[in-house]
């Protein structure tokens, strides 16, 4: 399981959630994971309903079955994409009542460790601790389907 961190923006009102893991894997497979879009459909959603155009500039549009909410769209862009090294999108949630978290940033890091992979995840723009623990849970849950994915 990643280690959470979940706490308050010292200088706005909103929340984040920082989530690192390790993997077995060479970095060049763990980002292939989150760049290639049939892995992504493994992995991300959990119904691999989703379409994905993974350039700066592109978006994703996904849908992920929730055992409270029945299924939930989600929708971003990717803001900036360095190979091996980073990702960052945005994250708009399109029903109810998960559209009240806003829109919110994910910055995704990749650390080469001697043929391991550490994974730093920044999700943060949350309007409330509820939302931001509810994605920790998610985060989560992604990256075990990750680690079997990659």
């Amino acid at each position: 399981m990643a280690n959470p961190d979940q706490a308050k923006s010292a200088d706005s009102n909103l929340w984040f959630l920082n989530l690192n893991r390790v993997f077995d894997h060479p970095i060049e497979d763990v980002f292939n994971a989150w760049t290639n879009p049939e892995l992504m459909k493994n992995w991300f959603c959990n119904d691999g309903n989703a379409e994905f155009d993974i350039v700066e500039g592109g978006s994703f549009h996904v849908f992920v079955q929730c055992e409270s909410n029945g299924v939930a769209e989600l929708k971003g862009e990717y803001l900036e994409i360095i190979k091996n090294k980073k990702l960052v999108f945005t994250w708009i949630w399109q029903n109810e009542p998960l559209s009240f978290a806003g829109e919110t940033v994910v910055t995704v890091e990749f650390i080469d460790l001697d043929g391991t992979t550490e994974v730093k995840l920044l999700h943060e723009g949350f309007s409330s601790e509820e939302f931001s623990c509810r994605h920790t849970e998610g985060w989560n849950e992604a990256f075990d389907r990750l680690e079997v994915t990659v």
